[in-house]
């Protein structure tokens, strides 16, 4: 089975996430977007999309410390994505051209996810990074 075509369970999220700390760099798939975010979404940029992928480059980036990640806080990226506070069009694109989105959900404080929004493949999310305040 394909990485795309399979929705990461927790525990196999966690596993993947302590692969790519420990060198070995991929994708995975790990949530489906839900109704009212792909509607969201789709008034900010005009883009439909379906699924939230997770890319190995952006967990190494992530990794550092400046940005006040818990260890667990990746796997909350779903939850924030489907059930944000807010979410933000940044006033720039990404290194390609594409639209980002800032998720801002409030989980023992504010935590933000920042997604590019991919038109390909039926239209997906990727983290370009993650903080809190």
């Amino acid at each position: 089975m394909r990485w795309y075509n399979h929705v990461l369970t927790k525990d196999e999220l966690r596993q993947f996430i302590f692969d790519v700390r420990s060198g070995k760099i991929s994708n995975a798939l790990i949530g489906i977007v839900s109704n009212s975010t792909k509607k969201i979404i789709r008034e900010k940029t005009g883009v439909d999309v379906s699924k939230i992928i997770l890319e190995g480059s952006s967990v190494i980036h992530i990794n550092d410390p400046k940005h006040k990640l818990e260890t667990d806080d990746l796997e909350k990226c779903v939850e924030v994505i489907n059930n944000p506070v807010s979410v933000t069009l940044s006033t720039e694109k990404s290194k390609q051209g594409l639209d980002v989105l800032f998720f801002e959900g409030d989980i023992n404080g504010k935590i933000f996810f920042v997604e590019v929004v991919h038109k390909k493949f039926y239209g997906f999310l990727s983290l370009k990074t993650a903080y809190r305040q």
